[in-house]
């Protein structure tokens, strides 16, 4: 059996144990705020934002509903009863080009799902705060360098690699293809990264070698698969999609890298070859001397996964034992 749904985080794509607070909803000052639920958020995932009374006791006065384009960019806000509270159009990188609707200017919430933070009430002359970076659709460009440096190509101010009708980039910190949209995998997980797209900015190596590593998780429990720098979870008998290049995974308590754990996790405490040299259990643990961190394979999201907990390898469970593992250090 699967373990229960988890509710999506909309500010990053995370699915978030059962028993942890949402994030707060993003607020439009004195007017309004745009809320998410469980399942719900991320680029293209709001569904409706709340008008309040101006004075005492401040009730809901009044409620929008938001529809997005298949890039998640706000387009319209419809009323309960189907009419028009706001409406939008953009140039392909955000830059406004029109607006209606009697609670347009109201409403910050606008390209990509982002709050607009306008200077002086304008229109075009303002940011969008993804959460790590700040954008300016006038110039096409991010504020702030990329958090990752050159690692992510040689224009660290480039948004979306100048493709903003394919990619999206839902924090500010990595480019994603605009489908599928978040929270597409059973249990509202968020998606594995696009196997076919660029790895990086040249994109030589998905271009030459496509047949990047998979890891798939035989294990009678949940495992971490790190892929493009992000953990995504893998429920028991899930792989990461054929073609992605995973970079190494959690089983049983330690992290292999996809080639030291021959892309499989089965039953925890039994490690495929090349044997126990090359599992790290985080720092201060019993690292085999062959073993690398998630780190310096490339995560960017730290060296544990959401609720991981490295240690030591249990007692062998398998049935028969695999040919080539050990089960002693």
């Amino acid at each position: 059996m699967p373990p229960p749904p988890r509710s999506c985080d909309a500010a990053n794509w995370r699915c978030r144990p059962p028993g942890r607070a949402r994030l707060p909803c993003a607020r439009s000052p004195g007017v309004a705020n745009a809320c998410v639920r469980d399942g719900a958020g991320g680029i293209g995932g709001l569904l409706a934002r709340y008008r309040h009374a101006t004075s005492s006791p401040y009730d809901i006065n009044g409620v929008s509903f938001y529809h997005a384009d298949g890039n998640g960019n706000v387009t319209w806000l419809a009323s309960p009863t189907g009419g028009t509270d706001a409406a939008y159009r953009y140039d392909p990188f955000g830059r406004w080009v029109a607006q209606s609707g009697p609670w347009a200017q109201g409403n910050i919430m606008r390209f990509s799902s982002k709050p607009w933070f306008a200077h002086n009430y304008s229109n075009t002359d303002g940011l969008y705060y993804y959460g790590y970076r700040f954008y300016d659709p006038l110039i096409q460009r991010w504020l702030n360098r990329d958090p990752i440096g050159e690692k992510g190509g040689v224009n660290v101010y480039r948004f979306v690699r100048n493709a903003p009708t394919s990619q999206i980039d839902p924090r500010g910190l990595q480019t994603l293809p605009a489908s599928p949209l978040p929270c597409s995998r059973p249990g509202g997980r968020p998606p594995i990264p696009d196997p076919n797209r660029r790895s990086n900015s040249e994109g030589w190596p998905q271009r030459y070698f496509p047949h990047g590593g998979r890891c798939c998780n035989h294990s009678q429990g949940n495992e971490w698969a790190l892929v493009d720098g992000q953990w995504h979870e893998l429920w028991p008998g899930e792989c990461t999609p054929i073609f992605t290049d995973c970079d190494g995974m959690t089983c049983g308590g330690g992290f292999y890298a996809v080639g030291a754990i021959n892309g499989d996790c089965w039953t925890p405490g039994c490690d495929s070859w090349p044997f126990a040299n090359r599992r790290w259990e985080g720092p201060g643990g019993t690292n085999g001397f062959r073993a690398v961190s998630p780190e310096a394979r490339g995560s960017l999201e730290g060296n544990t996964p959401p609720g991981y907990t490295y240690g030591p390898r249990p007692p062998c469970q398998c049935e028969p034992p695999r040919w080539g593992a050990t089960h002693n250090r």
